[in-house]
């Protein structure tokens, strides 16, 4: 609107001008008379003033240049309570495939799922069963209090003699001749295919869980923040930096590896330094183990209760809920699937 009373104004000006000499002229020998818009610095108009031109509007904002949502994260699938067919408390899981699965723990108590749900099998102990890993289906050693080591070799399991009196909670190996068992008193026991030898370990502290990356890497955990590394000659004291107990030691490889303990504490090996780390809670840790370096869980609990199940994604701890109360002693995986075991008889499972 602007525009066009400035072009009426300035054609009315220059008319004015013009007057006399259009009306002395004769149109047909002048021509009609031809107006030439002045600039705006001639016209007396602020030559500033820029009038917008409809051609030029804004352009209406590109879809496909707005910043994408963020995708949440996969809603990790819910534990299930899985049927025991026992009150008793079970402390330990291991097995080969998820339809070769085994439980181990008080009052001799072992379970087997053969892929249809947990029963029970006979046992040649009353007492507790605290550690429970094998070489194969055929080659299953438990392991527990009173100096107890039973073995199963694929139709029944039998009592098995060794050289220690003292309570055992810690089995791993790489072959059926390669076994390590560990205990109370600092005790750790060898086994070489034939018979099975004691290991100076250099301390008398209760060594709780071991795990290794191969036969010449491998970690003990223990009372006090004990921490003991076997380099395939000698076992070593490394320091922890705690003085809390430490019960179980897992890794997803040499470079990275977890210890879970008394309080809370979690701590991680980066193939150089061990570090304690951020988990979120004061309730004791039992268990630790993984599908992968960026998911890793950890379970525990107390006396009392206050079941705890924690997950690693790789950059934090976070709480996943869990269906019962009752103190968790153990979690393992295979195939995909994974397990928690604990006290009053819990089994609980997770699918992939």
């Amino acid at each position: 609107m602007r525009r066009r009373l400035w072009l009426c104004g300035i054609l009315v000006l220059a008319l004015a001008a013009m007057g006399p000499l259009a009306a002395c002229g004769d149109d047909d020998e002048k021509g009609a008379a031809q107006v030439e818009l002045p600039d705006a610095a001639e016209s007396g108009l602020d030559a500033d003033v820029d009038l917008p031109d409809a051609d030029e509007a804004p352009d209406e904002p590109d879809a496909d240049e707005a910043p994408d949502a963020e995708t949440p994260p996969p809603t990790p699938k819910a534990w299930q309570a899985m049927t025991t067919g026992t009150d008793r408390n079970l402390v330990k899981l291991w097995g080969t495939s998820p339809s070769d699965l085994w439980a181990v723990g008080f009052s001799g108590t072992i379970l087997h799922d053969d892929g249809t749900g947990w029963a029970a099998v006979s046992a040649p102990t009353s007492s507790a069963l605290m550690a429970v890993f094998g070489s194969s289906a055929s080659d299953v050693w438990a392991a527990g209090n009173l100096s107890t080591l039973v073995h199963f070799d694929g139709a029944a399991w039998a009592s098995v003699d060794h050289p220690q009196t003292n309570a055992l909670s810690g089995l791993w190996g790489t072959a059926s001749d390669d076994v390590w068992a560990i205990g109370a008193a600092g005790n750790i026991l060898r086994y070489d295919g034939t018979s099975w030898s004691a290991l100076p370990s250099g301390t008398t502290e209760w060594l709780r869980d071991i795990w290794g990356a191969s036969a010449s890497d491998v970690w003990i955990v223990g009372a006090k923040g004990t921490l003991l590394r076997w380099d395939g000659a000698a076992l070593a004291s490394v320091v922890s930096g705690t003085d809390r107990t430490l019960y179980d030691v897992w890794g997803s490889s040499a470079d990275s590896v977890w210890a879970v303990g008394q309080d809370g504490i979690i701590l991680h090996f980066d193939g150089t330094d061990w570090s304690a780390q951020t988990s979120g809670t004061t309730v004791s840790l039992h268990a630790v183990w993984g599908r992968a370096a960026d998911d890793v869980y950890a379970v525990g609990g107390s006396t009392e209760g206050d079941a705890i199940i924690l997950h690693f994604d790789g950059a934090a701890w976070s709480v996943q809920e869990s269906p019962v109360t009752s103190a968790l002693w153990d979690v393992f995986g295979v195939g995909g699937e994974v397990w928690i075991a604990g006290y009053d008889g819990t089994i609980l499972r997770q699918e992939p």
